[in-house]
Parts: C-alpha cells; structure tokens; sequence
C-alpha cells in the first residue's frame, strides 16, 4: 500500500493548479502556498505567505515529503533553502532564467541536485516515447525544433500569475525531447522559436528528423500534454516513495545541458 506523502506546492497558478488536481488526485496531501493574495473565487485554500521567512515561520518545511515550485522566475527565494533539506524537489521550468534564478555553475557544483526534477513533461507523453524508440536504430544527423505560438490566446487562460516567458524558454519543452532523440547532444539541434502576441498563424510545434534512411516528423499533441502531467506526477510520486528517477525526468545536468542551446539563441 502506498504512504500518503505530504507536499508543499508554492504557486498557484495554472501550473499549481494543474500539479494540485494530479497529485491530490493521486491521493497525496498538498498544501498549497503564494505570495500573490487571489482576489477570485479559489477551489483550494491558498495559504499566503510576504516573504520566505514568514513561510518558514509558518510552515514547518521538515514534516513535508517533497516539494514543488510553480512560481514565476522571480518569485523563487525559496528555492535555496528547500535544496538544502535533501528532499525530492519538482521545479516549473525554467530552472535558470536571466537575472533572477541561479547561475548554472551553482546548480552543477550542488551537492543535493540528484534530488530535482525540472518539470518538463512534454516526454512523458506516449506517442513521443513510442517516437522515441522508433529512433533508436537510426542514424540521426540533424533535428530541427519548430515552435511558433501566439502569447495572447494565453492571457487569461494561464492566470494572471503564470505569464509566458520569454522564447526560446518558453520551448524547453520541445528542445528537451530533440535533445533526448540526438542522444543528449545540442550541437545539431536548430531551432526555430517565436512567441508573439501578434502571431496570425495557427501554433505550431514540430520536430523533424533527418536521418540516413529518410525524413521524419513529430507534431506535438497538445492534448495529449495534459496527459503527460499526469504521467510525470505518477513518476515524481514513485521517487519520493523509493527513490528511482524515471529515465523520461529531467535532471539539473539535463536543463544545464539544454540552456546551451537556449543562451545561443
């Protein structure tokens, strides 16, 4: 029988949300807490908190089993502290960002970043994996990402706490499953990324293959995404209940890998 682990998520925006419906539908306790002061109607209480000090004060952090982190880019003071308990820790993307997260040097050099996951949950979706395996005999030469998406269809759909990031960030997802098909290498990713609130075209998110036998192409399922939340939540569950990391989760070394090819662009 599986232990009920008690989770203390920060952020409740579309992505809080989204983590709170999965993981207390997976029968876990979650507490939920934010900075922002909901002026709408919530489902959930939502604990506010000012500052990291008053959380700490208020919240005894050592009870909880794990930890998830689905505040904006600014908003992480948090962060360093929860690192420091050696507690399983899921952490929105990005794990880097100009000007307001930790540098990549710091994440390599910490001793307790086998215990974070970044969630980017775009592999855990089963036609990706199934791709995935249909590349392994291959030869690959080149991958080439394409993510094309008009920002303002999410305004009021995304909340207004959660707010688009700046591309390619906001495309970590894509350039983390080419960079699994290309055996966790960049140099032969390209990437063709545009995040604008004037965009007249339909989004569009793909990744072609050139490999020696031919052309192949991914078209994400952005249906199908919703799904994968819930696969990774089932998967993050199972590494705080015995400690075995999912081959499909991506590890800080993974992100510091892929911001590479983001900080090129």
């Amino acid at each position: 029988m599986k232990t009920v682990k008690k989770i203390l998520l920060y952020g409740y925006g579309n992505a809080g949300a989204r983590h709170y419906d999965n993981f207390t539908a997976l029968h876990h306790e979650v507490i939920v807490v934010d900075q922002k002061n909901y002026d709408w109607p919530l489902s959930v209480a939502v604990n506010q908190y000012y500052n990291i000090n008053d959380l700490q004060h208020d919240h005894n952090i050592v009870e909880f089993d794990a930890f998830i982190i689905a505040t904006p880019p600014s908003a992480r003071e948090m962060v360093l502290g929860l690192i420091e308990t050696g507690k399983p820790l899921l952490c929105e993307k990005p794990l880097t960002y100009p000007g307001c997260m930790p540098t990549p040097a710091w994440w390599v050099e910490h001793k307790n970043k086998d215990n974070i996951w970044t969630n980017l949950q775009m592999s855990f979706m089963p036609t990706y994996q199934a791709f995935f395996r249909q590349m392994q005999d291959r030869t690959i030469a080149s991958v080439t990402v394409t993510a094309w998406s008009d920002a303002s269809k999410w305004v009021g759909v995304r909340g207004q706490h959660q707010q688009p990031i700046i591309a390619p960030y906001e495309y970590a997802h894509d350039i983390n499953l080419a960079y699994r098909l290309m055996g966790q290498k960049t140099h032969e990713i390209e990437l063709h990324c545009s995040l604008r609130l004037d965009w007249p075209y339909q989004e569009i998110r793909r990744i072609a293959i050139i490999a020696e036998d031919g052309e192949y192409v991914y078209e994400i399922d952005r249906q199908e995404n919703v799904m994968a939340y819930r696969r990774m939540a089932e998967a993050f569950c199972k590494f705080i209940e015995t400690g075995e990391r999912s081959p499909w989760s991506t590890s800080v070394d993974d992100w510091i890998h892929l911001t590479a090819i983001l900080d090129e662009e």
